[in-house]
């Protein structure tokens, strides 16, 4: 609750925190839940990530409304061609690897 001040609520102040990389739970390592994703939220000055409903599209797929739980865990909405920013698609998420001079890691390997 808001103690009653009259504050307008945060979208998903009530949800748990997670890590979007990993689909847990922030503190305890626990997943999201059945059906359930993490997804980050952003505004202006800040972002964070959230377990909500999870969507259904996969990497690649368009979304029409785009909404931040519309693709499946581990995917994030993102426009899919800059000459078209009102179009959006499913981009699949993974951790930026260490790179160190002579060696290099690339997502997915």
């Amino acid at each position: 609750t808001n103690n009653g001040q009259g504050e307008v609520p945060l979208a998903g102040a009530c949800n748990a925190t997670c890590d979007p990389l990993t689909q847990t739970q922030t503190g305890n390592g626990q997943p999201c839940g059945t059906n359930r994703g993490c997804y980050l939220l952003s505004s202006q000055t800040e972002t964070t990530a959230v377990c909500v409903n999870a969507g259904t599209r996969r990497h690649g797929e368009v979304i029409d409304p785009p909404s931040a739980n519309a693709c499946l865990p581990f995917h994030a909405p993102r426009v899919a061609n800059p000459a078209m920013p009102d179009v959006f698609e499913c981009g699949a998420l993974c951790a930026p690897a260490d790179v160190t001079a002579g060696y290099r890691t690339f997502c997915g390997t």
